[in-house]
This record gives structure tokens, C-alpha cells and sequence, in this order.
């Protein structure tokens, strides 16, 4: 199976590979045993790039499929595919305290995604205009009903 690209965890205790065949995977590396821990699937073509975040409780992974992915370390289950029209990029990079993902597009451009999510909700609402329906609040904040400042 050939890899595009290896990083390792901050701490030097993971690797993370990913794969021609559409899969990523993260490695415990113990003196000179290598132990295969999470085969993370779920990019439906090849994944180029794999990189851990700064506390290496998450890896971002993006593919030829356009899409980023999301993946809970520990769990080897994936967190959240982040959305996006033309993630067609090769390259992932955490900021260096975890707040932000960079993201190639392909096309010359990188994206940002902010991920804390009261980060992300400070933001939003700094850029709202208006006020959100009921049914917006139901479809994005997954509340029944939007609070009256909403």
C-alpha cells in the first residue's frame, strides 16, 4: 500500500500515514516496536495528507475526495467531515495552539476552519445580520426555538 505522507504526533509518540488506499492510519512507536493502533476510514478516494493537532487528540485528514476529516485519536472514530466546495488541496496544517485547520483548496487558496466551538459561535455571531429563525436555530444551533438576542 503506497503512503503520500507521514507526521508525527508533537510529543514524538504517534505517527500518522496516509494512504493510496483510501485510509489513513496512526502508529504507537514504543523503542523499536511500531504498533498499528486505528485504520480511519472514511475518505472514498485517496488521502493525501494526515497531521495531529498540537495535543494530539485529533487528526485532520484530507483526500483526492475533497474532503477534511476529523478523527478522535484515542477512539480512531471520526470527529466531524468538514464542509467546503473545493478542498481539492493535498495539505493540512493545525495552528500551533489548535484553534485553527488550514486546508489547501487546489486551486491556490487556503481555507480556515476555526474549530473550538464557542470560538466558531463568537465569530458567527459577530458576522450575523439579522436575526436567525426558529427553524435556523433548530437547523444550526440545534435549539428548539431561538433565544430572543438570537
Amino acid at each position: 500500500m503506497p503512503v503520500n505522507a507521514v507526521n508525527f504526533s508533537h510529543d514524538g509518540r504517534l505517527l500518522g500515514t496516509a494512504g493510496a488506499d483510501n485510509a489513513a492510519r496512526i502508529w504507537v512507536l514504543g523503542g523499536a516496536d511500531i504498533q498499528l493502533v486505528h485504520t480511519l476510514r472514511g475518505h472514498s478516494s485517496v488521502v493525501w495528507d494526515v497531521v495531529f493537532s498540537p495535543d494530539a487528540t485529533a487528526v485532520a485528514t484530507i483526500g483526492f475526495d475533497g474532503a477534511v476529516k476529523l478523527w478522535d485519536v484515542a477512539a480512531g472514530v471520526e470527529r466531524m467531515t468538514l464542509p467546503g466546495a473545493g478542498n481539492n488541496g493535498r495539505e493540512v496544517a493545525f495552528s500551533p495552539d489548535g484553534v485553527y485547520l488550514a486546508v489547501t483548496t487546489g486551486s491556490g487558496l487556503v481555507r480556515l476552519y476555526v474549530l473550538p466551538i464557542d470560538d466558531l459561535l463568537v465569530l458567527a455571531q459577530s458576522r450575523v445580520t439579522r436575526s436567525l429563525s426558529d427553524a435556523e436555530c433548530r437547523q444550526y444551533l440545534h435549539l428548539e426555538q431561538c433565544e430572543p438576542d438570537r
